[in-house]
């Protein structure tokens, strides 16, 4: 079965195919003649898995792992201001105008990561946010929460695509792996 980082890896080779997100597509629902993307799982079925995910998950794997332009700019906003509520919640309210930058920024390179396996450069998130890369200490809280708020949505997403696909198996729709 598909695990979280051949989850990642999957949608991104179903979301290069042409498929739309769930904000531009139409309401029909998706069948796939596309070959395996992984494990024997079509593009439709790898999305399909991913959207039976609860929100805010199946948006932030969408908006992390997917082909550049599959998702809406609305989607990557609530993305980010759903991160920027939890960074609050975690480290308290910040003053900076440049919070959602940050997250913006933190989240990106986290989602890189986690592809690449390389590590998070926080000089790197702070230039592209436009923030000191010297105050690291004000801002190292903040990236934690991001991190552990984006696990916790990727662990959840995989264990509801696992649990999507294992019906699937179950009813005959998807052949064993």
């Amino acid at each position: 079965m598909i695990r979280t980082r051949s989850l990642r890896v999957a949608i991104a080779e179903a979301t290069h195919r042409g498929w739309s997100s769930g904000d531009d597509a139409p309401a029909a629902p998706r069948m796939s003649t596309t070959p395996s993307v992984a494990h024997g799982v079509d593009c439709g079925q790898i999305l399909a898995a991913v959207e039976s995910a609860p929100q805010p998950a199946a948006e932030w794997m969408l908006v992390a792992y997917a082909a550049p332009g599959y998702c809406s700019r609305s989607m990557v906003e609530r993305v980010t201001d759903r991160l920027r509520i939890a960074c609050v919640i975690d480290c308290g309210p910040s003053r900076s105008p440049s919070l959602s930058a940050f997250v913006e920024s933190a989240a990106s390179a986290l989602a890189h990561r986690n592809l690449t396996r390389q590590p998070v450069s926080f000089r790197a998130i702070a230039l592209r946010a436009g923030i000191d890369p010297r105050s690291k200490a004000t801002w190292d809280r903040r990236l934690t929460s991001v991190e552990k708020t984006t696990e916790a949505w990727e662990q959840g997403a995989a264990r509801a695509a696992k649990g999507y696909l294992q019906s699937l198996e179950r009813s005959g729709t998807l052949e064993p792996c």
